[in-house]
């Protein structure tokens, strides 16, 4: 069960798969691939948001924000089922590709055991 406080990539990784290619992904210390990134990322958001209440996700184009920002969605609700997430969109395109992107990422990244 995870918990809120620190937690660290190897914990993420038991609840999210960032390498939907491959259903025995783990993070590994040392891996500098994308998805390791991601994981080292999420942790980071999580830690932030534990210890200071707020947390700023930016980066460049295609590095995974939208997976990250999921990802820490997962585990808060993890933590707390009913919790509520508002995310707001410039546009409804990009609304539109949030919904999308989250039923991709039930689908191929979010563990349920």
């Amino acid at each position: 069960m995870i918990q809120m406080g620190k937690i660290t990539p190897d914990d993420v990784s038991r609840f999210i798969n960032f390498d939907r290619s491959n259903p025995n992904w783990y993070y590994r210390p040392n891996d500098n691939t994308m998805f390791a990134k991601q994981a080292e990322g999420v942790a980071y958001i999580w830690n932030l948001l534990s210890e200071k209440k707020i947390a700023l996700l930016a980066d460049e184009v295609g590095m995974g924000k939208t997976l990250q920002a999921l990802s820490v969605c997962a585990l808060l609700w993890r933590v707390k089922p009913d919790a509520r997430m508002l995310i707001i969109a410039p546009r409804e395109i990009v609304a539109v590709n949030w919904q999308n992107e989250f039923l991709t990422f039930l689908q191929n990244h979010y563990r349920t055991a």
